[in-house]
């Protein structure tokens, strides 16, 4: 009789509480905060379970067996898998540490086995040792130690937009910017330069760029190719990560920050307005592009989805319900509220909901590090960002209108 292949083992000494090991592996947040790009997973009824990786693989199985805190067995199956193996997680807390004990048995040998053997020890490999970070700080490898180029995403060149243009090559990425503290910024590209390989890899499309950035780590150093004028240039420069962003340690605190944040962007909002006629505040530039009063109301709709989000996994059941360019709601938000500072009046109060959320979240959820993490640092991150977007499009839009008169 063939042997019978030795089952995957893997361990780790996680400095988080059993019960938080555990709900990484059986909710769908769980799974995404750590080891996945998607997930769906439900433990009450159908114990079903379907994972998606950032590089399209994926796995479909089902929870076997749940012992709260102590135990968790999974049936899985990838897309190349000639049948189904059997993941078992075990959890022993002491001390406030958790030992983790993860078998994955039923993989085969030999054929198409080696390479799913190797690719499914890789991925607990890479994936348990994010989670430790994930548990035990807070901070997703996936995210802050992501190779960065410091560009900023632009045009992909195909040969019909080339040949309109007259450039003198076929493909590319022409680029919409660099930040000038990281390796494209200090190697001298500029914003319009079009790059036209990675280490060699044309850049076509989205693809090609991922086959080109995937294989590298933060620090590592990448050859690029890419045309100015009529000149192409090759230069060298060392990839760079994301900064780890500064999260406040209580909900207070992040109250107070989001709080001063709002403010501020409220205040450049004001001084754009100021003097701005409602002919003006209604002014589109093109005929899918927003006015100035819907640009006020996509931000209240994107702080109203936001706090629904983060209320969600504070609840532990994530709801992504990002919706706020639906044309319809923004079109019913400013039919009901039709002055701009009847807009600002809700947008306020939606920030200010939003600062008493946060000022009252709960212990128990500062102390889920994964989750707080991801709801801090979105608001801290993303809300600075998306306010400073707008905030040029409704300066850009009132100035065109203002040139009309």
């Amino acid at each position: 009789m063939p042997k019978t292949p030795a089952p995957l083992i893997f361990t780790r000494s996680i400095a988080a509480p059993a019960a938080q090991v555990y709900q990484a592996f059986t909710t769908a947040h769980g799974f995404r905060e750590w080891l996945v790009k998607m997930a769906e997973a439900g433990t009450e009824h159908l114990n079903y379970l379907f994972l998606l990786w950032e590089d399209s693989f994926a796995i479909a199985g089902r929870f076997e067996d749940l012992q709260e805190n102590a135990r968790v067995v999974l049936a899985w199956r990838g897309p190349k898998d000639p049948r189904e193996s059997r993941v078992t997680v075990t959890l022993v807390e002491k001390d406030g540490q958790t030992e983790l004990t993860l078998e994955h048995d039923g993989l085969g040998s030999g054929g198409d086995w080696e390479d799913i053997r190797a690719d499914v020890q890789a991925r607990w490999e890479k994936g348990l040792d994010n989670l430790k970070d994930v548990l035990e700080t807070g901070m997703d490898r996936r995210i802050y130690q992501r190779p960065m180029m410091g560009i900023l995403i632009g045009q992909f060149i195909t040969p019909e937009v080339a040949e309109k243009r007259g450039l003198p090559i076929r493909y590319g990425h022409q680029i919409a910017g660099v930040l000038p503290e990281m390796g494209a910024g200090r190697a001298g590209l500029q914003k319009d330069d079009i790059i036209l390989s990675l280490d060699g890899i044309p850049l076509k499309d989205w693809g090609s760029l991922d086959q080109a950035i995937r294989p590298h780590l933060a620090g590592e150093d990448l050859a690029v190719e890419y045309l100015r004028g009529e000149q192409v240039h090759t230069v060298k420069f060392q990839l760079g990560s994301k900064a780890k962003p500064v999260i406040p340690l209580t909900a207070q605190a992040l109250s107070e920050a989001m709080a001063g944040i709002y403010s501020n962007a409220n205040a450049k909002i004001q001084e754009a307005l100021e003097g701005a006629t409602d002919v003006q505040l209604e002014h589109r530039p093109a005929s899918q592009e927003w006015n100035v009063k819907e640009a006020l109301a996509h931000l209240i709709l994107a702080d109203r989805d936001m706090l629904t989000w983060a209320s969600s996994l504070v609840l532990g059941k994530e709801v992504a319900a990002y919706n706020s360019q639906a044309h319809s709601r923004l079109k019913g938000l400013v039919r009901r509220y039709p002055a701009a500072p009847a807009l600002m009046n809700q947008l306020e109060f939606v920030q200010d909901e939003t600062t008493v959320f946060l000022a009252d979240l709960p212990a128990e959820f500062i102390e889920r590090k994964a989750s707080y993490t991801r709801v801090a640092a979105e608001y801290m991150e993303g809300t600075p960002y998306h306010y400073k977007d707008h905030l040029e499009q409704i300066e850009k839009n009132l100035a065109a209108a203002r040139n009309l008169n």
